[in-house]
């Protein structure tokens, strides 16, 4: 009798262990001033009144109610009027591979463990999505008990319904899904649903994925484009920073307790069967309604931050909706607002370009938006002297390129593609094009058909005349001109073909950016963080070495190496770094046919 007791005891424990896991009771905060109650009536006795924000931990829910404790006092508060803090995403630095091949066994990067008994049926039944995929697993006497992370579509598709059972929503903790078309399905809360991609867009039109979430949902993570469906609750849904700017369409049945919004250009579009109790916008100022707002026509319970449209902004809405130069104008007077008159088709393209940028669109709502843009184009339009700019003829691509900087890759940082800056194209008639987003650094490239000296170009968009690109980022200006010419492309003596030419960058024939480099010494380095190898360049010629920007090697007949000018640390090994440049994972052993390439410079080898 003994054994028996203290086994049913040890299975108790056991059983309660795995189901506390990292399971503490959830905090939440009070979206409005509440009473708590003595019983869950709405006339029950008042114990106190709870303050907007007040922290309660919340112990039981049972239908519109939840039972909860602040400080002291238990008592009971409306599920309308609390919502959950957020739970962050948690880092996992190593991740393992977890294989299932229907038995009741798992590998764990090729380690075997047993799988909880009562998480059976939930391997069976999603058996193809968890055949393998990359988990953070919680691991009891060698039973896999559940999941800090589970990650789906790592490397088998999601093709069916991931239905979630009681018992296994219990014990995940972070559910990702995958970039794709996916559909889950959960019997009881679900702690964390991650939607997570990246947080950048080069794609002008980006893939729409749809994510159908059905059940109680406690957090939804995301920061990208998605069209959010299904049917239940979502308690809070942190929509992260990102880049690029996009529109969530919502085609939801329920609500959302709190949409906590860190992005600053993302139109949430619900249709009308999403609600949503409770908004948080970025900023106090954060336009909710209108066209350009948050939210568009979704009103929110309770707004704890943003606001809504006043007069002005509804002006602006207005006028920018299929803007005309009439309409401006009449814009303009009305928010006084100082402008050129002969730069009002500028303004207007310049309006109309933004709306159509996608990823790179920003979203002018306010009398400040307005004048931003206003200002920035009369900069441009009068801005035409500029410093030397960098210049390759003779790129790896076997194109031109040029640009205003010259800008060293970090290993380390995510790349920057919709950076608040503006690029701007100006021809002789005026603006051809301007993005108010766009990546750090600007390059133009022009496809090329090189006949000696001269710098034939394929099909150059605006045709012949002098161009101008400026960029503003903050308060700096800077840009380019150069010029296009009708030329002679000769097959022999007798026979040619008029076609366009580059005669000209920033008033100067091309030969100024095809200099001679100068001597150089350069050997292998190791990274201090990766133990990478990396090239380091030396020479005395400093207007050389800050003009370098990338090399060429070609490793085997069949593989050509590249890098790119690099910030990453590395041991120099006794090398002035005043005098050295770094270029970034060198592949490869050094051999004859490395090449250095400069702006403003011929490509440069080693003597």
């Amino acid at each position: 009798m003994y054994r028996i007791l203290a086994s049913f005891l040890l299975i108790s424990l056991f059983v309660f262990s795995v189901q506390s896991a990292d399971a503490a009771a959830p905090l939440y905060k009070t979206v409005q001033s509440t009473p708590m109650k003595a019983s869950a009536k709405s006339g029950a006795k008042t114990l106190q009144t709870l303050k907007t924000n007040t922290r309660v931990t919340v112990l039981s829910k049972t239908g519109t109610w939840a039972y909860v404790q602040s400080g002291k006092t238990k008592g009971y508060v409306t599920t309308q009027s609390i919502v959950p803090f957020e739970i962050p995403i948690k880092a996992i630095d190593y991740p393992e591979v977890m294989t299932y091949k229907g038995t009741t066994i798992v590998s764990l990067n090729g380690k075997s463990a047993k799988i909880d008994p009562a998480l059976l049926p939930f391997f069976k039944q999603n058996a193809d999505a968890l055949r393998s995929t990359l988990v953070k697993s919680m691991i009891k006497n060698n039973t896999l008990v559940g999941f800090e992370s589970l990650k789906l579509g790592q490397f088998a598709a999601v093709k069916k319904p991931f239905i979630i059972d009681r018992v296994a929503a219990g014990r995940i903790d972070s559910l990702q899904v995958p970039g794709s078309h996916v559909t889950v399905t959960t019997a009881a809360p679900l702690r964390q649903v991650i939607v997570r991609g990246w947080d950048f867009q080069t794609e002008s039109k980006p893939s729409q994925w749809n994510v159908t979430l059905n059940g109680p949902i406690q957090q939804l993570h995301s920061n990208t484009r998605f069209t959010l469906r299904g049917t239940g609750t979502i308690e809070r849904w942190d929509i992260d920073k990102a880049q690029h700017s996009f529109e969530l369409p919502v085609k939801y049945n329920g609500e959302v307790g709190l949409l906590n919004v860190k992005h600053n250009e993302v139109l949430v579009r619900g249709n009308n069967t999403f609600k949503v109790r409770a908004v948080s916008a970025p900023t106090k100022t954060h336009i909710l309604d209108g066209p350009k707002g948050l939210l568009g026509s979704t009103k929110p319970t309770v707004v704890i931050q943003g606001k809504w449209m006043g007069m002005e902004e509804k002006a602006i809405a207005s006028a920018l909706q299929n803007v005309t130069s009439s309409k401006l104008t009449q814009l303009l007077i009305q928010l006084n607002l100082t402008y050129t008159p002969n730069h009002l088709n500028e303004y207007v393209k310049a309006f109309t370009m933004n709306a159509k940028a996608g990823p790179n669109e920003r979203f002018f709502v306010t009398k400040t938006d307005v004048r931003y843009v206003i200002e920035a184009v009369d900069r441009i339009l009068m801005t035409d002297t500029f410093d030397e700019p960098f210049v390759a003829l003779q790129n790896h691509s076997s194109h031109i390129q040029i640009q205003t900087r010259n800008v060293p890759y970090d290993s380390w940082a995510a790349p920057i593609y919709h950076k608040h800056a503006i690029s701007a194209l100006v021809g002789e008639s005026g603006l051809i094009d301007i993005t108010f987003k766009r990546p750090d650094v600007v390059s133009t490239v022009i496809s090329r058909n090189v006949r000696g000296d001269r710098y034939f170009i394929h099909n150059h968009p605006h045709g012949l005349g002098t161009f101008r690109v400026v960029t503003i980022d903050g308060l700096k200006v800077a840009g380019f001109t150069y010029e296009i010419d009708k030329g002679r492309y000769s097959y022999d003596q007798h026979n040619y073909v008029e076609q366009e030419e580059l005669v000209r960058i920033n008033g100067k024939p091309l030969e100024t950016y095809n200099q001679a480099p100068p001597a150089f010494d350069m050997k292998v380095v190791k990274g201090i963080r990766s133990g990478k190898s990396y090239l380091a360049v030396r020479s005395s010629d400093k207007r050389w070495l800050e003009r370098i920007y990338g090399y060429t090697l070609q490793v085997n007949s069949s593989f050509r190496a590249n890098g790119h000018l690099s910030s990453d640390e590395v041991a120099l090994a006794g090398w002035d770094p005043k005098q050295t440049i770094v270029l970034s994972q060198l592949d490869g052993k050094l051999n004859d046919s490395l090449t250095l390439h400069a702006f403003g410079y011929q490509n440069a080898k080693q003597n």
